[in-house]
């Protein structure tokens, strides 16, 4: 009776060579999905920089009119 790849921590003397291959080629399978989700997180805020760095806001179209009461302002 062997071990499940579950149990390998509480049995390592019986982990096959074929287990240990899985193991490290997962390892490296997250470590190229980390590097890739990475990528893209600065690739999305570098364009997003670039988008309100270089984004032509308009001005607002309709004139604003306060009246302002004399008592305000004292002569």
């Amino acid at each position: 009776m062997g071990c499940d790849i579950r149990y390998n921590l509480w049995c390592p003397w019986k982990t096959s060579s074929q287990e240990v291959q899985r193991l490290e080629n997962y390892g490296s399978l997250m470590r190229r999905i980390t590097i890739f989700i990475v990528f893209l997180l600065i690739l999305v805020l570098g364009g997003g920089f670039v988008f309100l760095a270089t984004w032509d806001i308009p001005a607002p179209s309709q004139p604003v009119e306060k009246v302002l009461d004399n008592d305000r302002f004292p002569r």
